[in-house]
C-alpha cells in the first residue's frame, strides 16, 4: 500500500512562522513536522509516499530528501493553484492506479497509530472509506462523526452547536481510500473532503467505517497545538519509537535544568543560565549568563543576552533578545529584534 501526505495548506494559524517556511516543516522538538508522520510510515513498513503540495511552496526539495533518510520512495504530486483536501486527493490520482486502497495523512498531526490494525479493519470491512477518528472532551470546534455500535458512519456534524454533540469522535485527519472513493472526487476542482465528499458518500448510500484511536494524537495546526505537543514530546507522551532520533548539545556545568530540556547542537547556553519547565533550544542558538528560560522554544540561531527572561513563548529563528529584557506570553516572528531592558507581552504600566 502506498501512502499520500497532504502538505499544501497554508499554516494560517501558525503564522508568523509559515509566512517563509512551509508547516511541515516547522521544528517540533528541533525535528521537522513531518518526520512525525515519515517514522511512522517507516515504523509499519510503507515504502512509498506521495507529497501532495502546491507547486510555488518553499522546501519542496528538502522535505523530499527528509524522505530518503527514512528510506521512502518520494514522489511529489503538485497544484498550481489551492485544490482543497478532496482536490490534491483527486489531482494525486495517477500515482495510486494499481492500488486498491491508499492511506491519507492530512500534514499536521503527531501520533501513535497502529496502521497494522487500521489497515486490517479497513480489508475486513471493505469500505468504500475508512476515516481514523480521535475522542476529544470538547468535539465543538471540530468535525463531529457519529457511529453506530459496529463502527458504521452514519452522521456528519460540522462544528456542532451543544444539543447537536452526541458523541464525542472526531476527524483525525487519516484515511484509508478506495479508488471509488478516490474517483469520486471531481477532477481540477477545490474540494473538502471533510465537508463536502466525506458527507456526499454517505448520502448516496456509501458504506463508511470508523475506526476510534484511543491513543496519543494532537492536531499540530495553531500556535496554541505547537506548544502543546512540544510539552508532551518532552513528557514522553509519544513513544520513542515514534520519534526520529535528534542529536543534543551537552550542557555545560552550571547551567541549572528544573524540567524537560533539549539543547540542539551548535547551541551554547552559558554557565548560571536557568532552563525552567518545558524548555526547547534549537540548533546555533546562544543564550548568554543570567537567563531565564521557562515554557520556552527558541527555533534555529536564537540568541538571548545576558540577563533576559523568555517565559512562555515561542521564538523565530535568527531572533535577537537584548540584555535585561523580558518576553513573556509572546510569539516572535523570523528574524525579530527586541532591544536592551525592553518588555514584550504581559508588561503592566501604573495608574497615575
Amino acid at each position: 500500500m502506498k501512502a499520500l501526505i497532504l502538505i499544501g495548506g497554508q499554516g494560517t494559524r501558525l503564522r508568523p512562522f509559515t509566512l517563509n517556511r512551509c508547516k511541515c516543516l516547522l521544528p517540533l522538538v528541533n525535528r521537522p513536522l513531518i518526520t512525525y508522520q515519515l517514522a511512522l510510515l517507516k515504523r509499519f513498513g510503507f515504502k512509498e509516499v506521495v507529497l501532495a503540495a502546491n507547486a510555488s511552496q518553499p522546501g519542496l526539495s528538502e522535505i523530499t530528501r527528509l524522505g530518503k533518510e527514512f528510506s521512502l520512495s518520494v514522489k511529489l504530486s503538485l497544484e498550481k493553484s489551492p485544490l482543497g483536501t478532496a482536490g490534491a486527493i483527486r489531482n494525486a490520482a495517477p500515482f495510486f492506479k494499481k492500488e486498491k486502497a491508499i492511506l491519507v495523512f492530512n500534514g499536521d498531526f503527531v501520533a501513535d497509530f497502529n496502521l497494522e490494525r487500521i489497515i486490517a479493519l479497513h480489508q475486513e470491512r471493505n469500505p468504500v472509506a475508512t476515516i481514523i477518528l480521535a475522542k476529544v472532551r470538547n468535539p465543538s470546534s471540530y468535525g463531529l462523526v457519529v457511529m453506530d455500535e459496529r463502527g458504521t458512519i452514519r452522521k456528519f456534524v460540522e462544528k456542532p452547536a451543544p444539543e447537536e454533540i452526541v458523541a464525542d469522535t472526531i476527524n483525525a485527519g487519516v484515511y484509508l481510500l478506495s479508488q471509488e472513493a478516490i474517483n469520486f472526487i471531481p477532477a481540477k476542482k477545490n474540494v473538502s473532503i471533510e465537508r463536502e465528499t466525506f458527507p456526499s458518500l454517505l448520502t448516496s448510500g456509501q458504506d463508511l467505517c470508523g475506526y476510534i484511536h484511543y491513543g496519543y494524537w494532537l492536531d499540530v495546526g495553531s500556535i496554541e497545538s505547537f506548544i502543546q505537543a512540544t510539552r508532551d514530546i518532552l513528557d514522553g507522551r509519544l513513544s520513542r519509537e515514534f520519534l526520529l532520533p535528534v542529536k543534543e548539545e551537552k550542557i555545560l556545568p552550571g547551567v541549572k535544568i528544573e524540567g524537560q530540556a533539549i539543547v540542539a547542537p551548535g547551541s551554547l547556553v552559558k554557565p548560571g543560565a536557568i532552563l525552567r519547565g518545558h524548555v526547547v533550544i534549537g540548533p546555533g542558538c546562544y543564550v548568554d549568563q543570567d537567563c531565564l528560560l521557562e515554557e520556552a522554544v527558541l527555533f534555529e540561531q536564537v540568541s538571548i543576552k545576558k540577563g533576559s527572561v523568555v517565559q512562555r513563548s515561542l521564538v523565530g529563528r535568527e531572533s535577537i533578545l537584548g540584555s535585561n529584557a523580558r518576553l513573556t506570553g509572546s510569539v516572535l516572528a523570523d528574524g525579530s529584534y527586541v532591544g536592551d531592558f525592553s518588555c514584550l507581552g504581559e508588561t503592566k504600566f501604573s495608574e497615575q
